[in-house]
C-alpha cells in the first residue's frame, strides 16, 4: 500500500486526484488530503437541493461534486480526507476499509461507534462519513474525519434556501461533532490554531500507517500533477459536471417582480430552468427561461419580499 498526501488545498485538485489514482495508478493507494472550505455533492445529487448555494457563493465555499454516491458533505481546513484505492484482485469483495480508520483512532486514544452507513460515531455524533465508487478493476473507497471543522458553517452550508420536489439521491441529516472537542486522547491541543490543529491530526494518523504498511509518505510527481491538472480543468472547475449534472427538479417559488408577487412552479433540468408554470409575466419569463438555475436565485436575492 502507498501512501500519498496531497500539497494542494484546492477541492477540485483533489477530487481530480482521486479519479487520477482509481483509473491511472497500478499500485493500492491510501490518499491524504485536507481542502479549503467547500460542500462535496454525491455523483447523483442535485446540487440546488442539498447546498445553500446564496450562502455558498457569499462565504466563498466551492460546491463541487465528487465520483462516488451518497449524500453531501462539508469539508474545510478542519477536515482530514482519506481515500483507499484498491485493485479488486488484491482484496476480498467484503473487506472493511473502515476497520482501518477505527483502528487508526483508537492508536491515538479516540474512541468510536460504528453507525448503519459505514459511518462513525462519537457520544452519538457523526465524526465521518464514507462512500464507494467502483470501477472494473478498482475499488476506491473514501470518507472524511471532522477534526476542528467549522461545524456552524457546515450547518447552513448544508441547508438548503428552498425546498425543492427531485427525485435525486438526498443526504440524511445527522448530529455531528469534532473529535477535538469530543476526544480525550493524546493529541496535544494547547494553543493550536485551527488549521494547524488539523495537519497535527494529520500527521499523527501518517505515522500510524506509514508503520502498518511499512511505507514512506509520497507527494505527487511534476508529470502526475500536470495530469490531475488537466483532468481538473475540464471536469472537476466546470459547471457542467458541478451543476449541469444535477438531476430534474421542481421548486415551488413566490417572488416579487415589480410591484407584484407571483407563486410560480419552476422545471430545472440540468441546471437550466426549462419550464416555468403559473401566472408570469411574458418579460419576466423572457427574463428566466433557459437561464442557469443560478439567475433564478439572484434574481430571488435581488428581490426579496
Amino acid at each position: 500500500m502507498q501512501i500519498i498526501v496531497s500539497e494542494s488545498f484546492s477541492p477540485s485538485f483533489n477530487l481530480a486526484s482521486e479519479q487520477f489514482l482509481l483509473t491511472e495508478r497500478q499500485h493500492d493507494v491510501l490518499f491524504f488530503y485536507i481542502n479549503s472550505p467547500c460542500v462535496v455533492l454525491g455523483r447523483n445529487q442535485n446540487a440546488y437541493a442539498e447546498a445553500n448555494l446564496p450562502f455558498c457563493r457569499e462565504q466563498g465555499i466551492t460546491v463541487i461534486r465528487r465520483l462516488s454516491g451518497g449524500g453531501a458533505v462539508y469539508h474545510d481546513n478542519g477536515t482530514i480526507n482519506f481515500c483507499f484505492i484498491t485493485r479488486k484482485e488484491n482484496q476480498p469483495l467484503d473487506h472493511d476499509r473502515l476497520a482501518e480508520i477505527e483502528e487508526a483512532l483508537d492508536d491515538l486514544g479516540i474512541t468510536t461507534t460504528r453507525g448503519d452507513r459505514k459511518d462513525l460515531y462519537i457520544n452519538q455524533k457523526k465524526i465521518s462519513g464514507t462512500a464507494l465508487h467502483c470501477t472494473i478493476d478498482n475499488v476506491l473507497f473514501h470518507g472524511t474525519l471532522l477534526y476542528n471543522t467549522n461545524l456552524n458553517q457546515l450547518q447552513q452550508a448544508l441547508s438548503p434556501s428552498f425546498q425543492m420536489e427531485s427525485k435525486a439521491v438526498k443526504s440524511v441529516k445527522s448530529d455531528v461533532t469534532n473529535i477535538i472537542d469530543a476526544q480525550s486522547g493524546n493529541i496535544n491541543r494547547q494553543s493550536i490554531e485551527h488549521h494547524a490543529g488539523s495537519t497535527n491530526f494529520l500527521a499523527h494518523l501518517l505515522r500510524y500507517f506509514s508503520k502498518k504498511y511499512s511505507s514512506k509518505i509520497q507527494h505527487f510527481t511534476p508529470l502526475e500533477k500536470h495530469v490531475i491538472q488537466e483532468l481538473q480543468t475540464t471536469r472537476y472547475d466546470t459547471w457542467d459536471w458541478n451543476f449541469g449534472q444535477s438531476p430534474k427538479t421542481t421548486l415551488h417559488q413566490t417572488l416579487r417582480y415589480g410591484r407584484n408577487s407571483y407563486t410560480l412552479t419552476f422545471k430545472i433540468e440540468k441546471g437550466q430552468i426549462t419550464e416555468i408554470q403559473g401566472a408570469c409575466p411574458s418579460s419576466l419569463k423572457n427574463l428566466l427561461l433557459a437561464q442557469h438555475a443560478d439567475k433564478l436565485w439572484d434574481f430571488i436575492a435581488s428581490n426579496k419580499l
